[in-house]
């Protein structure tokens, strides 16, 4: 009998005729972490670096059908530090930015910080009432600061810098990023939900990140 009574309840939350959201604007507010796969800027081969940082998030939903929502989002990610081990930095390539061109191949460990924002654009399919189930897309741009560069020597017994004076810079990218989540409404204009996401950066020094964004949200119908 218990068993009968939670499959009651499970399709009765997930019933998608018991909520109409058509017309319902929604405010979202939260944020969370994001672990990038981070490349080492001015090396080459070295493999991407887990780098994890704050997330903060605020959007807009509207939707447009008891089904379907558009979505309008923008994110902050503070700076954070990143350090690579074992990377060689070779300012013999063609090309090198900065004074140092030329001067050899300096292995150690470079550090630097990083940080990004962007916006983006996108649509979910919604199934359900109380627990809503979110499958969708976004398509936007991020925008990433890279600096305070320095690259150390330890292979001794003394760390010591390598002394290349190695430029910031920032890069502008296309993101793509499918989006699962699952929303509770808990109230009639307030929910809560967990967005997690995929985010593919195209173009200069493409990037791939993991967003785990937790949001608080109200809404009005208009």
């Amino acid at each position: 009998m218990r068993g009968v009574l939670l499959v009651l309840v499970a399709v009765s939350a997930f019933s998608t005729e018991a909520r109409a959201d058509r017309g319902a604007l929604t405010l979202d507010l939260g944020g969370g972490a994001t672990v990038h796969l981070l490349p080492a800027p001015y090396t080459s081969g070295a493999a991407p670096l887990p780098t994890t940082s704050w997330l903060s998030r605020v959007g807009l939903r509207y939707g447009i059908s008891d089904e379907l929502e558009v979505a309008f989002s923008g994110f902050f990610e503070p700076r954070v530090g990143a350090y690579h081990h074992r990377v060689t930095v070779d300012t013999t390539r063609p090309g090198f930015p900065g004074p140092d061109a030329g001067r050899g191949l300096f292995s150690g460990t470079l550090v630097h910080t990083f940080q990004r924002f962007g916006l983006a654009v996108g649509a979910r399919r919604v199934w359900g009432s109380i627990l809503r189930f979110h499958l969708g897309g976004d398509l936007g741009w991020t925008y990433r600061a890279y600096g305070q560069f320095d690259h150390f020597d330890t292979s001794g017994a003394r760390t010591r810098s390598h002394g290349l004076r190695l430029e910031g810079f920032a890069a502008s990218n296309v993101m793509l990023a499918p989006v699962v989540g699952l929303e509770w409404a808990f109230h009639d204009k307030w929910s809560l939900s967990v967005m997690p996401r995929i985010e593919l950066l195209v173009g200069p020094d493409p990037m791939v990140s993991f967003l785990f964004p937790v949001l608080l949200s109200t809404s009005w119908y208009i």
